[in-house]
């Protein structure tokens, strides 16, 4: 998937903010018109869930249901110059695939470290599917974490998308 990338200014006042129930946790998205500037993954329950039933929401929805569902929406231009490439280059994985840390680097001319940082700063996850990419010798991590909760939302999203370690 080419990712839509649109530069705007973000304006902290005009931000909209949806929360979902996802089957793996609580998925937080922010908006400024029709540009997703946010996406994360929450542990707070207590958020509340968004009442109106957005087409954004359904996308993502939608996506629970079959992992094939394109999740193509227009993103606010974020990161340096080498992110925006890894994050490219991790919209281009097919849902069922996954690629290692360090064949990722290959391709992007880089290191398994740089390509592990892009992932833990990427500012859209499942859009841009981090998620996808695993260790040498194991999952990986995810959201910044080699354990716990979002390990297991990691789990969850290649186990919903049918790759089996």
């Amino acid at each position: 998937m080419k990712i839509h990338w649109r530069a705007i200014h973000i304006d902290a006042d005009s931000l909209a903010h949806e929360c979902l129930s996802a089957p793996c946790g609580r998925l937080c998205i922010a908006t400024q018109g029709n540009v997703i500037t946010d996406i994360a993954w929450s542990l707070d329950h207590s958020l509340p869930v968004s009442a109106h039933d957005s087409p954004l929401q359904q996308k993502f929805l939608d996506y629970f249901t079959n992992p094939n569902t394109p999740l193509d929406w227009d993103l606010a231009v974020q990161g340096s110059e080498f992110q925006r490439r890894a994050w490219q280059a991790l919209a281009e994985i097919p849902a069922g695939q996954v690629v290692t840390y360090g064949q990722l680097a290959k391709r992007l001319a880089s290191s398994p470290r740089a390509v592990a940082q892009a992932c833990r700063r990427n500012p859209y996850p499942v859009i841009i599917p981090c998620h996808r990419v695993i260790g040498g010798q194991g999952i990986g991590g995810y959201c910044g974490s080699a354990s716990g909760p979002f390990l297991e939302i990691k789990r969850w999203l290649l186990q919903h998308e049918r790759w089996v370690a």
